[in-house]
Protein backbone atom coordinates (compact mmCIF):
# COMPACT_ATOMS: atom_id res chain seq x y z
CA UNK A 1 0.00 0.00 0.00
CA UNK A 2 1.39 3.15 -0.94
CA UNK A 3 1.97 5.91 1.37
CA UNK A 4 -0.49 9.38 1.60
CA UNK A 5 1.81 12.62 1.22
CA UNK A 6 4.85 10.30 1.13
CA UNK A 7 6.71 13.37 -0.23
CA UNK A 8 6.18 15.10 3.04
CA UNK A 9 7.77 12.45 5.31
CA UNK A 10 11.30 12.84 5.02
CA UNK A 11 12.27 16.43 6.45
CA UNK A 12 15.13 17.16 8.36
CA UNK A 13 13.23 17.33 11.41
CA UNK A 14 11.53 13.19 10.98
CA UNK A 15 14.96 12.03 9.96
CA UNK A 16 16.70 13.11 12.90
CA UNK A 17 15.05 10.66 15.54
CA UNK A 18 15.42 7.65 12.99
CA UNK A 19 19.01 8.64 12.18
CA UNK A 20 19.53 8.85 16.55
CA UNK A 21 18.13 5.33 16.71
CA UNK A 22 19.96 3.52 14.02
CA UNK A 23 23.13 4.99 15.70
CA UNK A 24 22.37 3.88 18.95
CA UNK A 25 21.65 0.65 17.72
CA UNK A 26 24.72 0.45 15.18
CA UNK A 27 26.90 1.80 18.55
CA UNK A 28 25.57 -1.44 20.82
CA UNK A 29 26.06 -3.66 17.77
CA UNK A 30 29.82 -2.68 17.33
CA UNK A 31 31.07 -2.20 20.86
CA UNK A 32 29.24 -5.71 22.00
CA UNK A 33 31.13 -7.45 18.98
CA UNK A 34 34.44 -5.87 19.06
CA UNK A 35 34.69 -5.75 22.99
CA UNK A 36 32.50 -8.88 24.31
CA UNK A 37 32.42 -11.10 21.51
CA UNK A 38 35.68 -10.83 19.92
CA UNK A 39 37.72 -11.07 23.46
CA UNK A 40 35.28 -14.61 23.69
CA UNK A 41 36.57 -15.71 20.14
CA UNK A 42 40.29 -14.64 21.10
CA UNK A 43 40.32 -16.59 24.37
CA UNK A 44 42.30 -19.63 25.42
CA UNK A 45 39.80 -21.05 26.99
CA UNK A 46 37.49 -23.74 25.52
CA UNK A 47 34.58 -22.65 27.79
CA UNK A 48 34.96 -19.04 26.62
CA UNK A 49 35.08 -19.63 22.85
CA UNK A 50 32.03 -21.52 23.72
CA UNK A 51 30.16 -18.56 25.00
CA UNK A 52 31.13 -16.59 22.44
CA UNK A 53 29.98 -19.04 19.20
CA UNK A 54 26.73 -19.24 21.17
CA UNK A 55 26.37 -15.68 22.36
CA UNK A 56 27.33 -14.41 18.76
CA UNK A 57 24.66 -16.50 17.26
CA UNK A 58 21.85 -15.35 19.29
CA UNK A 59 22.88 -11.82 19.73
CA UNK A 60 23.03 -11.70 15.99
CA UNK A 61 19.31 -13.37 15.21
CA UNK A 62 18.00 -10.60 17.64
CA UNK A 63 19.79 -8.15 15.80
CA UNK A 64 18.65 -9.11 12.26
CA UNK A 65 15.06 -9.40 13.83
CA UNK A 66 15.24 -6.16 15.36
CA UNK A 67 16.01 -4.17 12.09
CA UNK A 68 13.18 -6.43 9.91
CA UNK A 69 11.38 -5.17 12.12
CA UNK A 70 12.06 -1.60 12.53
CA UNK A 71 12.20 -1.59 8.35
CA UNK A 72 8.55 -2.88 8.19
CA UNK A 73 7.51 -0.55 11.17
CA UNK A 74 8.98 2.33 9.06
CA UNK A 75 8.23 1.34 5.62
CA UNK A 76 4.84 -0.11 6.18
CA UNK A 77 0.93 1.97 5.98
CA UNK A 78 -0.16 2.12 8.76
CA UNK A 79 -3.63 2.47 7.07
CA UNK A 80 -5.75 5.54 5.98
CA UNK A 81 -9.48 5.92 4.90
CA UNK A 82 -9.87 4.86 1.20
CA UNK A 83 -10.53 7.42 -1.37
CA UNK A 84 -13.78 6.40 -1.96
CA UNK A 85 -17.21 8.20 -3.01
CA UNK A 86 -18.66 6.65 0.38
CA UNK A 87 -16.40 8.75 2.51
CA UNK A 88 -16.54 11.77 0.69
CA UNK A 89 -19.12 14.46 1.23
CA UNK A 90 -21.99 14.51 -0.81
CA UNK A 91 -22.58 18.18 -1.64
CA UNK A 92 -25.28 19.52 -4.63
CA UNK A 93 -26.11 23.49 -6.19
CA UNK A 94 -29.17 23.53 -4.48
CA UNK A 95 -27.86 22.38 -0.86
CA UNK A 96 -24.20 23.28 -0.71
CA UNK A 97 -23.20 22.74 2.51
CA UNK A 98 -25.13 19.94 5.25
CA UNK A 99 -24.96 20.16 8.87
CA UNK A 100 -22.20 22.14 10.61
CA UNK A 101 -20.75 23.19 6.82
CA UNK A 102 -19.73 19.65 5.92
CA UNK A 103 -22.13 18.18 3.76
CA UNK A 104 -23.92 15.05 4.76
CA UNK A 105 -22.69 11.95 4.33
CA UNK A 106 -22.95 9.01 1.85
CA UNK A 107 -25.88 6.48 2.26
CA UNK A 108 -23.34 4.10 1.29
CA UNK A 109 -21.01 5.00 4.05
CA UNK A 110 -20.40 2.02 6.48
CA UNK A 111 -22.24 2.69 9.98
CA UNK A 112 -20.58 4.71 12.48
CA UNK A 113 -20.26 4.44 16.83
CA UNK A 114 -18.19 7.72 17.67
CA UNK A 115 -20.04 11.15 16.91
CA UNK A 116 -19.52 13.80 17.86
CA UNK A 117 -20.60 15.75 21.11
CA UNK A 118 -23.14 17.40 18.94
CA UNK A 119 -24.49 14.37 16.93
CA UNK A 120 -22.75 14.89 13.75
CA UNK A 121 -20.77 11.86 11.97
CA UNK A 122 -16.87 12.79 12.81
CA UNK A 123 -15.12 14.83 9.73
CA UNK A 124 -12.14 15.57 8.68
CA UNK A 125 -11.50 19.20 7.36
CA UNK A 126 -7.68 18.69 6.11
CA UNK A 127 -8.60 15.40 4.25
CA UNK A 128 -11.66 16.39 3.47
CA UNK A 129 -13.80 12.86 4.40
CA UNK A 130 -15.60 11.21 6.83
CA UNK A 131 -13.76 9.27 9.47
CA UNK A 132 -14.22 5.82 10.54
CA UNK A 133 -14.86 4.78 14.19
CA UNK A 134 -10.79 5.16 16.41
CA UNK A 135 -9.14 7.15 12.83
CA UNK A 136 -7.12 9.87 14.02
CA UNK A 137 -5.46 13.30 11.59
CA UNK A 138 -1.85 13.35 12.52
CA UNK A 139 -0.82 16.63 11.47
CA UNK A 140 2.97 15.39 11.26
CA UNK A 141 1.63 12.64 8.39
CA UNK A 142 -1.05 14.79 6.92
CA UNK A 143 -2.91 12.06 7.18
CA UNK A 144 -6.04 9.90 8.99
CA UNK A 145 -4.32 6.90 10.35
CA UNK A 146 -7.23 4.25 10.61
CA UNK A 147 -7.20 2.95 14.20
CA UNK A 148 -4.20 5.17 15.22
CA UNK A 149 -2.80 4.60 18.18
CA UNK A 150 0.18 7.32 18.44
CA UNK A 151 3.12 8.78 16.18
CA UNK A 152 6.14 7.90 17.00
CA UNK A 153 8.97 10.13 15.96
CA UNK A 154 11.25 6.84 16.43
CA UNK A 155 9.88 5.22 13.19
CA UNK A 156 9.00 8.49 11.40
CA UNK A 157 5.24 6.66 11.05
CA UNK A 158 2.36 6.74 12.78
CA UNK A 159 1.31 3.33 14.73
CA UNK A 160 -2.02 2.22 13.30
CA UNK A 161 -3.85 -0.49 12.21
CA UNK A 162 -1.70 -2.44 9.40
CA UNK A 163 1.57 -1.65 11.13
CA UNK A 164 1.36 -1.50 14.94
CA UNK A 165 2.15 -6.04 14.67
CA UNK A 166 5.48 -4.52 13.52
CA UNK A 167 5.93 -2.14 15.85
CA UNK A 168 4.92 -4.32 19.23
CA UNK A 169 6.95 -6.90 17.48
CA UNK A 170 10.12 -4.09 17.67
CA UNK A 171 9.34 -3.52 21.21
CA UNK A 172 9.63 -7.12 22.03
CA UNK A 173 12.53 -7.91 20.28
CA UNK A 174 14.24 -4.51 20.99
CA UNK A 175 14.01 -5.59 24.77
CA UNK A 176 15.11 -9.24 24.20
CA UNK A 177 18.08 -7.91 22.74
CA UNK A 178 19.17 -5.02 25.15
CA UNK A 179 18.54 -7.36 27.97
CA UNK A 180 20.41 -10.58 26.21
CA UNK A 181 23.37 -7.91 25.32
CA UNK A 182 23.48 -6.43 28.94
CA UNK A 183 23.56 -9.72 30.72
CA UNK A 184 26.12 -10.94 28.90
CA UNK A 185 28.85 -7.95 28.40
CA UNK A 186 29.20 -7.67 32.40
CA UNK A 187 31.34 -10.70 32.11
CA UNK A 188 33.59 -8.23 29.88
CA UNK A 189 33.02 -5.47 32.20
CA UNK A 190 34.11 -7.35 35.09
CA UNK A 191 37.41 -9.17 33.40
CA UNK A 192 38.49 -5.30 32.10
CA UNK A 193 38.07 -4.27 36.23
CA UNK A 194 40.68 -7.48 36.67
CA UNK A 195 42.93 -6.79 34.19
CA UNK A 196 44.73 -4.33 32.72
CA UNK A 197 43.15 -2.95 29.91
CA UNK A 198 43.07 0.19 27.30
CA UNK A 199 41.13 2.61 28.42
CA UNK A 200 39.49 2.35 25.37
CA UNK A 201 38.30 -0.91 25.47
CA UNK A 202 37.11 -0.51 28.95
CA UNK A 203 35.37 2.64 27.51
CA UNK A 204 33.77 0.37 25.25
CA UNK A 205 32.12 -2.09 26.91
CA UNK A 206 31.08 0.02 29.99
CA UNK A 207 29.32 1.81 27.37
CA UNK A 208 27.89 -1.05 25.72
CA UNK A 209 26.36 -2.51 29.26
CA UNK A 210 25.38 0.91 30.19
CA UNK A 211 23.52 1.60 27.45
CA UNK A 212 22.15 -1.85 27.23
CA UNK A 213 20.63 -1.90 30.75
CA UNK A 214 19.01 1.81 29.77
CA UNK A 215 17.64 0.94 26.61
CA UNK A 216 15.63 -2.28 28.34
CA UNK A 217 14.06 -0.03 31.54
CA UNK A 218 12.69 1.55 29.42
CA UNK A 219 11.64 -0.59 26.58
CA UNK A 220 10.34 -2.87 29.83
CA UNK A 221 8.14 0.22 30.42
CA UNK A 222 6.89 0.69 27.35
CA UNK A 223 6.34 -2.73 26.45
CA UNK A 224 4.15 -2.57 29.97
CA UNK A 225 2.20 -0.03 28.74
CA UNK A 226 1.12 -1.77 25.50
CA UNK A 227 0.17 -5.02 26.75
CA UNK A 228 -1.98 -3.18 29.40
CA UNK A 229 -3.54 -1.06 26.27
CA UNK A 230 -3.84 -4.15 24.43
CA UNK A 231 -5.82 -6.30 27.22
CA UNK A 232 -8.11 -2.86 27.66
CA UNK A 233 -8.75 -3.08 24.12
CA UNK A 234 -7.36 0.64 23.42
CA UNK A 235 -5.07 2.75 21.97
CA UNK A 236 -2.74 5.44 23.10
CA UNK A 237 -4.52 8.28 21.69
CA UNK A 238 -7.17 6.81 23.77
CA UNK A 239 -5.95 5.90 26.77
CA UNK A 240 -4.47 9.82 26.77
Amino acid sequence: MVFKNSADRWTVANILPVAFVLGIIGSIWITYIICHLARLHRSQDDSANFRGVWQTVISQVLVLHLMICYYRAVFTDPGSVPDEPEWKTSRSSTDPVGAGGKGSASSDCPANYEIKQNGERRFCKWCDHFKPDRAHHCRVCRNCVLRMDHHCPWICNCVGYRNYKFFFCLVITSLKASIFMAATSYESVRWSAEEQVEASYRFGIVYCLTISIVMSFVLLMFFLVHIYLMTHATSTIEFC
